[in-house]
């Protein structure tokens, strides 16, 4: 449990720092004293789920953005560029291989990435019928 009361206390510090707001300015938006902000981000006291709700509407946030884990997201983004540059290294290197080989008029690799978000983006990878004719067999 004291994970994840500490990812809390430093995303709201970072968050309310964000939003451009005083520990003052926070308080007075969700109705508790300075002190008790202060207490809040120092890990001192912890806010009931009310609050936890108020806060977040104060910041322009959603709730979970406060419980989120920003090193562990950043893991994630990492691990994913790299699946996503090792599958553009195998992709280069079957081109290569298909332009040496002159194997390169049959089928083509398509890939899509779509998404508006780095974190989670949605990549296709297809193989397609290409509309570059066969050369043709030497009788």
């Amino acid at each position: 449990m004291a994970r994840l009361q500490e990812i809390f206390t430093k995303n709201l510090r970072n968050l309310r720092r964000k939003s451009g707001l005083t520990q003052a300015e926070l308080a007075e938006k969700v109705n508790v004293s300075t002190h008790h902000i202060g207490m809040i981000e120092m890990s001192r006291n912890y806010p009931t789920l009310e609050l936890v709700e108020r806060i977040a509407n104060a910041l322009n946030i959603e709730i979970h953005e406060l419980f989120i884990d920003n090193i562990h997201s950043n893991n994630e983004l990492a691990r994913l560029r790299q699946e996503i540059r090792g599958d553009m290294e195998q992709l280069f290197e079957k081109f290569l291989e298909r332009i040496l080989t002159g194997k390169f008029g049959e089928e083509k690799t398509e890939i899509r990435v779509t998404g508006s978000s780095l974190e989670k983006p949605n990549i296709t990878v297809k193989s397609v019928k290409s509309g570059i004719p066969k050369k043709p067999k030497k009788s």
